[in-house]
């Protein structure tokens, strides 16, 4: 989704031609891109990995922006095979996933992108509200403290504990899914 800013209809049609061609210089041949009307594009693509498809909506971001494009909101959603068995997915339901995601990406400023699954599973999402038992540890900590410094990790089993041994066990918050490095200002 693009939002010109122009006074008539010319303008209007001269930033769509603009963004059409900017975002066919940007994609190439690596999907089918569609225009839904009011300045909204929708893009298939068979990748099933949400890595590649936010790397996509990075490179489109950037490549409107340079673009002269000033305001570009991107949601994205997989349609997952295994979500609705043999019969692969149903459009209504990928339309109204996008659409969720593309609402979220639109309050995120001028350049969003929210992929439907931060929605949908806000557990998964990598910045997500710490749990109760380690929110209760930080209050305590925090109503003690100035100011101080907060620092999530996340990484695998095997790394974990290695790497908590570079660092005083009273910065050390940690629950089964993340570890919390809790810095105090001690000027």
């Amino acid at each position: 989704e693009t939002y010109p800013r122009v006074s008539s209809s010319t303008e209007a049609l001269h930033h769509l031609n603009q963004t059409t061609m900017s975002l066919k210089g940007i994609l190439g041949d690596t999907a089918p891109l569609y225009y839904l009307g009011n300045h909204v594009f929708s893009l298939l693509s068979t990748s099933h990995k949400t890595e590649l498809l936010k790397s996509l909506g990075r490179t489109v971001i950037q490549g409107l922006r340079s673009n002269g494009i000033r305001r570009v909101h991107i949601g994205a959603c997989l349609a997952n095979k295994s979500d609705h068995g043999d019969k692969g997915c149903d459009a209504e339901e990928l339309y109204d996933k996008a659409s969720s995601a593309l609402a979220a990406a639109r309050k995120k400023g001028p350049y969003g992108y929210c992929d439907y699954d931060s929605l949908a599973h806000p557990e998964k999402h990598p910045l997500r509200e710490p749990s109760d038992k380690i929110l209760s540890i930080l209050r305590k900590r925090w109503r003690k403290d100035a100011s101080f410094a907060l620092v999530q990790l996340q990484m695998e089993t095997e790394f974990r504990e290695i790497t908590l041994s570079q660092f005083p066990s009273e910065w050390i918050i940690k629950d089964e899914q993340d570890i919390y490095l809790y810095f105090k200002d001690t000027t």
